[in-house]
């Protein structure tokens, strides 16, 4: 029996040490695309040697064709032949585009893993016009609480638990681990609502309701004050 029971530890220590390095490792380059039909425009994400191995390189031109794969990263008005708009050097993911494609924000994988919590001050949500930086937020600036920090197997700390995009509104909404919601407009990269930034009119709206609650308390008092006196 123990026996077993060693030989099923051994199993599962060699099956930890193989598959966790593995889902810590980035996904593979690919080729993609998006359409922004209304603006007549397309945005080509193309990797190249220096992204990607001869192996990968090969797979892709056999996936895609040398034509697709001759084409630069870079946002092109969809006509034949391609007008360009503007290129970007760098090889992403996944990107979130504003509806017209000339602003986009590039997240550090999409739930932002650190490998070590002295990473926190490094980018995490950045903004980009024409494909030039505009500007960018750390883990550091949107979280607060660190208690949720605990070393997982993995050996990353995920910053976020909810994203969504909107690319109708230009907007990026994110909920972070410690329960901060942020929402951004892409075309500028700042924040229009967050824990520190409320909104004026639900403010307002509160402010009022409340100052309103406290009249009618007060009056429905004095009211039953001055039967109580009459009674007397």
């Amino acid at each position: 029996m123990r026996k077993i029971v060693a030989v099923v530890l051994l199993i599962c220590v060699i099956t930890s040490l193989v598959a966790f390095p593995a889902l810590a490792l980035p996904p593979a380059p690919s080729a993609w695309e998006v359409v922004f039909e209304d603006y007549n425009r397309i945005f080509y994400m193309t990797p190249t040697s220096d992204t990607a191995s001869q192996m990968c390189m090969e797979r892709l031109i056999e996936e895609h064709g040398k034509e697709r794969m001759w084409i630069c990263s870079g946002l092109y008005y969809n006509t034949t032949p391609l007008v360009n708009i503007y290129y970007v050097d760098e090889l992403y993911f996944r990107l979130f585009f504003s509806n017209c494609g000339i602003y986009f924000a590039n997240i550090r994988g999409i739930f932002h893993p650190l490998n070590r919590p002295n990473e926190l001050d490094r980018a995490v949500v950045s903004f980009f016009r024409y494909g030039s930086y505009v500007r960018s937020y750390s883990a550091n600036y949107l979280l607060r609480n660190f208690d949720w920090m605990d070393p997982p197997r993995t050996g990353e700390w995920p910053v976020m638990r909810v994203l969504e995009h909107n690319m109708s509104e230009n907007t990026l909404s994110i909920v972070t681990m410690d329960d901060r919601a942020f929402t951004f407009d892409i075309t500028t990269g700042e924040i229009i609502s967050s824990p520190r930034n409320m909104p004026l009119l639900p403010i307002i709206i509160a402010t009022m309701t409340a100052a309103l609650l406290a009249v009618i308390i007060i009056i429905i008092y004095k009211r039953k004050s001055n039967r109580k006196d009459d009674a007397v």
